[in-house]
């Protein structure tokens, strides 16, 4: 279980999140859903250690806090994709792909061992390895770092916007190739998307976030069958032109 107990953050006089209180069970895949510049991402480097909260705390399993917690640890037990891949340009994709695992001083053995684990489950072409991010496509970087998220074999995954950036036929790809990693790994997903048709394909449980809270946390069919307020149902409205959209996508192939 992650849980936010109280947590709110403030910076430079503003508040970003306030009176956040939720859980998140552990083996099951969560998308944290929600207009941009309202929280979302923010919750995610939260849970991952890398900003501590004015207020409130947070914890994972067994109960331990966040903040006590050395980021070693937390490097190792999560994996992070974030968005664009986050790849480092001079570096070729195998480089990225171990570049956490060095840093932690993993044996080249290990990395090995660990990447045939890792593209058991990841559809991806060898070749891709040896190329640099420049001369691959956006969704080609997203599986580098999700690769690269995955070699350490973490409990959890927290992904930030993985689809920003990519056209709408790769954004399918994408998903799809997600939706059946996580089916077969049962590890913590924390995926956090503006994309209601996201939240529809992967969302074991799905949060609503508008002006830093939580308004809603709930299957997609609850929230969509009954929104808890306005803010929820307009964005129903306002995503549906998108996701004619991307019906036509994944029956012509077309954009």
């Amino acid at each position: 279980m992650i849980e936010f107990k109280d947590v709110a953050l403030t910076i430079n006089g503003k508040e970003i999140l306030k009176d956040l209180n939720t859980s998140f069970e552990m083996g099951k895949t969560h998308v944290i859903l929600g207009k941009s510049g309202h929280g979302k991402s923010t919750i995610l480097r939260l849970i991952r250690g890398l900003i501590a909260p004015t207020a409130g705390d947070i914890f994972l399993y067994g109960g331990q806090r966040i903040k006590d917690l050395e980021d070693r640890f937390l490097c190792e037990k999560m994996g992070w994709v974030v968005q664009n891949g986050g790849l480092f340009p001079h570096l070729t994709g195998l480089e990225n792909i171990f570049l956490t695992a060095k840093s932690l001083g993993k044996t080249k053995e290990f990395c090995t061992d660990a990447l045939d684990r890792v593209r058991s489950v990841v559809n991806i072409d060898s070749s891709l390895l040896e190329k640099y991010p420049v001369h691959m496509s956006g969704g080609q970087r997203q599986r580098i770092s999700l690769m690269r998220a995955l070699l350490l074999d973490p409990e959890v995954i927290l992904l930030d916007e993985p689809l920003s950036g990519l056209d709408p036929i790769h954004q399918v790809q994408l998903v799809e190739d997600l939706s059946f990693l996580f089916e077969k790994l049962k590890k913590t997903v924390v995926f956090v998307t503006h994309f209601l048709w996201v939240a529809a394909e992967l969302g074991e449980t799905v949060s609503f976030v508008s002006n830093g809270k939580i308004i809603q946390q709930s299957s997609f069919d609850e929230l969509k069958n009954s929104p808890i307020n306005e803010n929820v149902e307009e964005f129903f409205k306002v995503q549906v032109p998108y996701l004619k959209k991307l019906i036509l996508v994944e029956i012509f192939g077309c954009s």
